[in-house]
């Protein structure tokens, strides 16, 4: 896997085998990153859990199930200190 790129957020959205959705989130900076999301299904569209990325670390988030749209914003770098969890929302 190659490294975090300094400086830079990534984001892969990805079905995997058609039947789960796997979005990758890799944060190029010193402080953690926060964002929300909001995924369609069937029609329908709701908020879902998301977890914090650490500085310069990549973040998995998987549903089993597929989604028919995801929408992310309120991307903002939040302060973080070596050894705390993650933290979810």
């Amino acid at each position: 896997v190659p490294p975090v790129e300094p400086g830079v957020v990534k984001l892969r959205f990805m079905s995997i085998a058609g039947q789960h959705m796997l979005l990758i989130v890799e944060n190029g900076y010193g402080q953690a990153l926060s964002y929300r999301a909001r995924m369609t299904r069937g029609g329908q569209t709701r908020p879902t859990d998301v977890c914090i990325v650490l500085p310069i670390n990549r973040s998995y988030e998987h549903w089993p199930h597929t989604i028919d749209r995801i929408e992310l914003s309120a991307f903002a770098l939040v302060p973080w200190n070596e050894g705390e969890a993650p933290t979810c929302e």
